[in-house]
């Protein structure tokens, strides 16, 4: 009698847990930036808002993808803080990095907000005035995440029950019965 179909379910198993894990980490790392961008973005609604003027609008595409889009974005926007010194930001949400992702269509929206000389409303940390936004919205990007981290640990908890359903069905037939896991 061989080993092999009981080897064979073995490896699958093990096989299963291994993705289920790795599906695991990396919805739970996105459901992690997501929750962080959230907070944040809630933290930001008590910041104290300044009159800012759009001093600079530019995009590009980003170089890591092939064709039109998305653009990264920079909205440079100065702005005088309750403390009198002067700021320079560069964001658009709370949490965003300078450069956020944009679509085609959201430019022209963009090149009429942001125009060179608008004025804007900064919020702005008032214990780091540096760290500002232009917009207190939910970015797609933020919602992408949520979604994917929600799918994904779903899916990592249904993987990972496959898995164990297959070690469960290993431990109860055993070797002997090694023939009919094939």
């Amino acid at each position: 009698m061989s080993d092999r179909p009981t080897t064979d379910k073995l490896i699958e198993a093990t096989v299963l847990q291994v993705m289920a894990a790795v599906l695991f980490f990396a919805a739970s790392t996105a459901l992690a930036g997501a929750l962080g961008e959230l907070r944040l973005i809630d933290q930001a609604r008590s910041w104290p808002t300044a009159h800012g003027v759009v001093t600079s609008l530019s995009y590009h595409t980003d170089p890591i993808e092939r064709g039109d889009g998305p653009y990264l974005v920079d909205v440079t926007h100065d702005f005088t803080a309750a403390n009198g010194l002067p700021y320079r930001g560069t964001t658009i949400g709370a949490g965003d990095a300078a450069n956020t992702r944009f679509r085609d269509d959201d430019i022209a929206t963009f090149e009429r907000i942001y125009a060179v000389g608008t004025s804007v409303a900064v919020h702005y940390d008032p214990q780091e005035p540096g760290d500002c936004a232009l917009s207190l919205a939910t970015s797609d990007a933020t919602k992408d995440e949520l979604a994917f981290g929600a799918i994904g640990l779903a899916g990592a908890i249904l993987i990972f029950a496959l898995a164990s359903w297959q070690w469960r069905r290993f431990a109860s037939n055993g070797p002997s019965r090694a023939s009919e896991l094939a």
